[in-house]
């Protein structure tokens, strides 16, 4: 899912609708994206496939009606891990190993550069963390500083290494809120059913209020 989002007008088209989930035609996301029709229709109907975004009619009042794009009701289902990534998990598990905590150190900042990569799309407390709710994360931010992960994208990842996986999932939540009002440290604090929590300092004195879900 990741290598989903790395298209940058894709992902543009994506968080359009987090930012507002109002259902639009392919001529209406053309206009907002600023990209040729065949590319807009190209990249809706990926999402559509990668179960981000549902479609449906718009009955006007003579013609046919038109094919919608709106937000699915859930974002998509977490699935299992091939074989083979879990198999390049232990492998990747074994070097950072090896290296010791300059090796953990290293795994973490290439998860930070990938939640910036992944950063933009909202502008409001609610949204920060919209990017990992379009990863299959949900979760929340408290007022106590703690990002609160409900349901966990690499929950079965997680358990083929428990010590490395919410490192790196921290250095993508700090990622992804780099560019916030929330810009801080972000470290794992204790796991709970369905995911994990993350402690978030941050240099501003105001506590982090609202939800990504």
């Amino acid at each position: 899912m990741v290598l989903a989002l790395q298209d940058p007008t894709r992902k543009g088209i994506l968080f359009s609708f987090y930012s507002d989930p109002r259902p639009r035609t392919v001529d209406q996301v053309v206009t907002s994206a600023g990209v040729h029709r065949s590319v807009a229709y190209a990249h809706l109907e990926k999402l559509v496939g990668l179960g981000y975004l549902a479609t449906g009619l718009r009955r006007g009042a003579r013609g046919r009606p038109t094919k919608t794009y709106r937000l699915a009701p859930e974002p998509p289902p977490n699935e299992p891990p091939a074989h083979g990534l879990l198999t390049v998990l232990r492998v990747l598990s074994e070097a950072v190993r090896e290296f010791g905590a300059r090796g953990q150190a290293a795994a973490r900042e290439s998860a930070v550069r990938l939640g910036r990569s992944l950063a933009g799309a909202g502008s409001s407390p609610g949204r920060w963390l919209e990017p990992l709710v379009a990863l299959g994360d949900r979760l929340h931010l408290e007022p106590s500083g703690e990002v609160v992960v409900e349901r966990c994208a690499f929950r079965d990842a997680c358990a083929a290494d428990p010590a490395l996986v919410p490192v790196l999932h921290a250095g993508l939540i700090e990622g992804v809120l780099d560019r916030s009002p929330l810009r801080g440290r972000v470290t794992p604090s204790r796991c709970q059913s369905g995911g994990c929590v993350f402690s978030l300092e941050t240099p501003s004195e105001d506590g982090p209020d609202g939800t990504a879900a």
